[in-house]
């Protein structure tokens, strides 16, 4: 008789032995596979999110540089001008009233040129200020037209409650310690 590991059922168990070790190391492979890839997957999601909410800040930042005047910190031309073609097309649409005031600050030239730029650049931040107070509504719009020109967008405002805000907003500044 040949030694039992030579025998029959030695070799049928010695195959079974090798298929199994190998199902095994292959089930352990694709667990330990699985696992990473979905580590990876975890990681890359996180990565994707972190890049995704840094687009939208700097997205965010260039909306803000586009819309806003840096001086005075409010709604520049163009974003007042894409203001009022919406605003327009909307008040026409549902029959709503619109009005706008224009506001200049008179001898601003005079004023910048006795005092200097920085100044002018302090009396137009704190002009800022007491107009956008005076404000009835979150959708009127106070924006900078130009140098010293201002623009007030009020949507639903016919012309004399504009013409109200107006005077509000001419007395507020004539009340208040600016030197214009």
């Amino acid at each position: 008789l040949p030694p039992w590991y030579e025998s029959a059922w030695a070799l049928v168990m010695w195959i079974f032995l090798i298929g199994l070790t190998t199902i095994l190391l292959a089930a352990w492979f694709v667990r330990f596979r699985t696992r990473q890839l979905a580590a990876d997957k975890v990681r890359l999601e996180k990565m994707v999110e972190e890049r995704t909410a840094e687009l939208q800040r700097a997205n965010n930042r260039l909306q803000t540089m586009v819309n806003i005047d840096s001086l005075t910190e409010i709604s520049n031309r163009r974003r007042m001008d894409d203001y009022l073609d919406q605003v327009w097309a909307h008040c026409a649409a549902v029959k709503r009233q619109l009005s706008v005031l224009v506001i200049d600050v008179d001898h601003f030239k005079q004023y910048n040129d006795r005092h200097g730029h920085l100044a002018g650049d302090r009396l137009l931040q704190d002009l800022v200020t007491i107009l956008g107070r005076c404000l009835r509504r979150s959708e009127d719009l106070l924006a900078r037209y130009g140098g010293e020109e201002f623009l007030v967008v009020l949507p639903g405002a016919a012309a004399d409650v504009a013409y109200k805000l107006g005077e509000r907003m001419r007395k507020q500044v004539e009340t208040s310690d600016l030197d214009i």
